[in-house]
């Protein structure tokens, strides 16, 4: 019917609203907007319903198993700037291969309380460190 699409885009759009605003307008009509059974309440409800579903499409594709999903990045580590409780600025990435089995065995080391020590001497172990 039109040629151009900005007719559609927007001259369109602008008539019918210009309209259905008149129509309103003129025959006084009451839309309850916010009444319980009216439009806001309906799109509320219709919200609650996507969001609910888009988190649990993301949680299958985060589940999603595929070979190589788990593979190393190429190029660089990605790095997360922190700051310290000193409010001093730092890179963080996260280890990889060896060294991640390293830190993780002296990070064990570290936090390991012997099975044979009583509460009391766990306290004085956390104190200490």
């Amino acid at each position: 019917m039109f040629t151009s699409k900005a007719t559609y885009d927007f001259v369109v759009p602008a008539a019918v609203s210009l309209l259905s605003t008149a129509a309103v307008w003129w025959l006084s009509l009451s839309l309850g907007l916010y009444a319980p059974d009216g439009l806001i309440p309906g799109i509320i409800n219709l919200l609650n319903l996507l969001i609910a579903f888009f988190i649990a499409a993301l949680a299958a594709v985060a589940t999603f198993d595929r070979p190589g999903l788990d593979d190393k990045m190429k190029g660089e580590p990605a790095t997360m700037k922190r700051k310290d409780s000193k409010g001093v600025v730092r890179d963080h990435s996260r280890v990889q291969g060896s060294q991640e089995q390293e830190h993780g065995k002296s990070l064990q080391d570290r936090c390991r309380i012997s099975s044979d020590t009583t509460p009391k001497q766990e306290e004085e172990v956390a104190v200490t460190k």
